[in-house]
């Protein structure tokens, strides 16, 4: 059938076609929320103790629609795993950057700049060739008990060793990023369990099964590290391995769990990984935005508030 066969036919299934949609909105509304948060802290005058301070920006009302905006991001984000494959709904979730960056200029009042542009214009054009050439297909399992196990624990050695790895090196920024790209990528695979569950059973008893608490705990951890991550160095280090770290490791899994099928031959592969560096690329160029920058220094008055800007992204 061909690249261009396959994933037009694919994205003609009403199935393929909702993921899309949900997983691009799940994005913009993870964004707004993440953007919000930043306003509160922004608007927020430091002054004062630290619970005082952190008391104040997260009883603004800018804080708590962001936070709301950041749990329906969530819910979309499940559902759109329940309705999609793991590889199509992470490789558009790097859509968030993409959205990040005008979020940032507005809440910073930064102009955006050429830079930003070309490194919006390059993710969308990478993202898309990355769909033309790996044209994910459908989970077909919810994987065994062997591939979890040799997953989790080949996540968890990859941490540890990115952590231990990046403890008082001068690389601690980007290798504590990729450490919590890799929780977040563990993250969505219980996540399209949990939403599997439900979608074939909604109810109380399936929403309190393991993999909904197992997701949660993972969003704390991987939120934790992403803000260890950003203390240890430059924003755009941190954010832009984090940012390429989540849906590499969510399309391996997406491949040895869940059984999707990807168009893997010596053209799909070459297109692929070309146009994986060119999304990387625009990545790395929007992760240096000036309005990300400065809209995440007033973050920086107090852990909690730290930690509930970043902790939107999943």
């Amino acid at each position: 059938m061909g690249v261009r066969g396959t994933f037009a036919a694919a994205l003609s299934s009403d199935a393929a076609g909702a993921a899309i949609v949900l997983a691009v909105v799940s994005a913009f509304a993870y964004t707004l929320g993440l953007a919000l948060q930043q306003k509160a802290n922004m608007v927020t005058v430091g002054v004062g103790s630290r619970r005082s301070i952190v008391w104040r920006v997260v009883s603004s009302r800018w804080w708590v629609f962001g936070f709301l905006l950041g749990v329906a991001g969530f819910v979309l984000h499940g559902v759109a795993l329940a309705v999609g494959s793991l590889t199509l709904v992470q490789i558009l979730q790097v859509s968030q950057i993409v959205f990040m960056v005008p979020m940032s200029a507005w809440v910073a009042h930064v102009a955006l700049r050429r830079r930003d542009w070309l490194g919006g214009a390059l993710v969308g054009l990478g993202l898309l060739g990355l769909l033309l050439a790996l044209s994910p297909g459908q989970d077909t399992r919810q994987g065994s008990v062997g591939s979890w196990t040799a997953m989790s624990l080949g996540s968890a050695v990859a941490v540890v060793v990115l952590l231990a790895w990046g403890h008082g090196s001068r690389w601690t920024a980007p290798l504590y990023g990729a450490a919590a790209g890799i929780v977040f990528g563990v993250e969505a695979a219980t996540l399209k369990v949990a939403s599997d569950d439900l979608q074939a059973d909604f109810s109380l008893l399936t929403a309190l099964r393991p993999a909904t608490w197992i997701t949660l705990a993972l969003a704390v951890l991987g939120v934790v590290i992403q803000n260890l991550a950003l203390r240890a160095g430059s924003l755009s280090s941190a954010q832009a391995s984090m940012t390429i770290a989540t849906p590499i490791l969510s399309a391996v899994i997406g491949w040895a769990v869940f059984g999707e099928h990807l168009d893997v031959g010596p053209a799909t592969v070459a297109i692929g990984l070309a146009c994986a560096v060119i999304a990387v690329a625009g990545v790395v160029l929007l992760s240096r935005s000036d309005a990300l920058t400065r809209s995440a220094k007033p973050a920086e008055r107090s852990d909690t508030a730290t930690a509930a800007a970043a902790g939107v992204t999943a």
